[in-house]
């Protein structure tokens, strides 16, 4: 198993196998519609499988933390079709399909 790791923005990115990345965020859901269907484990976070593809890569599942304040995307995981990507592209490109999927 092949693990690459990255700081973006002071956020973590793992690149495992040159395929799967596992990414950290800190985007706040509260208010949004999908913290509906979340399910939370001892209250405090929730795991979303999810199926949304771009041409540069799909997003797999994502993670949401509880806080006492807020609830936050806490992490994701996709799968990487491009992956000549540098990780600073791979975060700036997510943050974008961020923004249109969880309203």
């Amino acid at each position: 198993m092949n693990i690459k790791k990255f700081f973006v923005n002071n956020k973590q990115i793992a690149i495992i196998n040159d395929s799967i990345v596992y990414l950290d965020t800190d985007k706040i859901v509260d208010g949004t519609e999908i913290v509906k269907r979340l399910s939370f484990i001892n209250d405090k976070i929730a795991y979303l499988d999810f199926d949304y593809s771009t041409q540069d890569f799909s997003l797999k599942k994502l993670v949401f933390c509880k806080t006492r304040l807020h609830i936050y995307l806490c992490n994701v995981l996709i799968e990487l079709k491009n992956q000549a990507l540098t990780p600073e592209e791979i975060y700036n490109k997510l943050e974008e399909v961020l923004d249109k999927v969880i309203t």
